[in-house]
């Protein structure tokens, strides 16, 4: 029998990386930095139209450190969201600790 993700309901289907037996890693990480599950932070990046909230290149979620891949992008003084964006945009602001959004 598969185990379900209790924040997000996806299925442990051997490919999908679990931390225990009822929480997938995308949930485990995003809501012990950021209090998203992942069917959040999906919603987050639609609200995008699937794309970076500072340079419109076409993002894909939950793909590691791939270079299309979008990063939840925060305050570090106050912990708000700011949106997702790709990794470029989101050194760039991490570098120079502007808020581009």
């Amino acid at each position: 029998m598969n185990n379900i993700c209790k924040h997000c309901g996806i299925e442990n289907d051997g490919v999908t990386s679990f931390k225990s037996m009822k929480v997938c890693r995308v949930c485990d990480n995003n809501l012990y930095r950021y209090k998203l599950n992942r069917l959040e932070v999906i919603k987050l990046l639609e609200s995008q139209s699937n794309s970076c909230g500072i340079c419109g290149r076409a993002l894909e979620l939950f793909v590691g450190h791939r270079k299309d891949g979008g990063h939840v992008d925060h305050d570090h003084e106050t912990g708000k969201i700011r949106g997702i964006l790709c990794k470029q945009c989101n050194s760039a602001i991490g570098t120079t600790k502007e808020d581009l959004l």
